[in-house]
């Protein structure tokens, strides 16, 4: 008889295995004397019903009945948790359907304005393009005309020796373009810099202030870029100014 309940329990706990039975879970089974009240407990560990539960079933020594009635007891547990685990999912999904028509009317709303701010700031660019460009044509017309007085002033340039105290630069727009033939070929500093659209306003703004400080095209060549912000080009612009002193 003691065999026979020896290979009983051997079989029930092979079985419990396949179920990812733990130690204290067999250890505890092993203690079960009786193999039908064993065979309970065993469903109600399958059944993922707490160890300590059952330590305390086995302590009153709990007859089958007790057992099933505790197993019966922990389903209706687990189903009430997930009864009020799907109201909870359920209202949760209302509450996504609400919050998606409230977006769609949102993003309805957010579209138009986007498309209103759109047209508004294509307008915008194509106003400050035609400024651009009317500025540009200005600067070839005015450039033009001082390259025709070149030959004239050509030896009065000579002799006069070029300061680095601005107060003895000339003023106004013949200052401007006497700064830019002093630093290099005028030609090329429209034709690289400001006729260039790679070149924001921004930055040809910084440009022609470096040309009106007197900076060389070299120097400028080596600061100017479309892919530098302002900031770092004036960062450039003082490291070459140092350098040059």
């Amino acid at each position: 008889m003691e065999n026979e309940n020896r290979d009983i329990l051997s079989y029930q706990l092979e079985v419990a295995k396949e179920f990812g039975l733990k130690e204290a879970e067999a250890d505890f089974l092993s203690k079960i004397k009786d193999w039908k009240t064993r065979e309970w407990y065993l469903i109600c560990i399958i059944d993922g019903m707490p160890l300590e539960d059952l330590l305390i079933l086995a302590k009153a020594a709990a007859d089958i009945d007790k057992v099933k009635k505790a197993r019966i007891e922990n389903w209706s547990k687990k189903v009430s948790k997930t009864d009020r685990l799907n109201q909870t999912v359920l209202k949760l999904k209302d509450e996504v359907s609400d919050v998606c028509k409230e977006s769609q009317e949102i993003k309805k709303v957010i579209s138009e304005n986007i498309e209103q701010a759109f047209k508004q700031q294509s307008k915008a660019q194509e106003d400050i393009i035609k400024s651009k460009e009317e500025m540009i044509l200005m600067l070839e017309q005015k450039v033009k005309s001082l390259e025709e007085e070149r030959g004239k002033e050509r030896l009065y340039r000579n002799s006069v020796q070029v300061r680095d105290d601005a107060s003895s630069q000339p003023s106004g727009i013949r200052g401007w373009f006497f700064n830019v033939r002093k630093a290099g070929d005028t030609g090329k500093f429209i034709r690289t810099y400001l006729k260039d659209e790679k070149y924001s306003v921004e930055q040809k703004e910084f440009l022609i202030e470096c040309i009106e400080e007197g900076i060389q095209i070299k120097d400028i060549e080596v600061l100017a870029s479309p892919n530098l912000s302002v900031s770092t080009m004036k960062r450039l612009k003082e490291m070459i100014l140092k350098y040059n002193k």
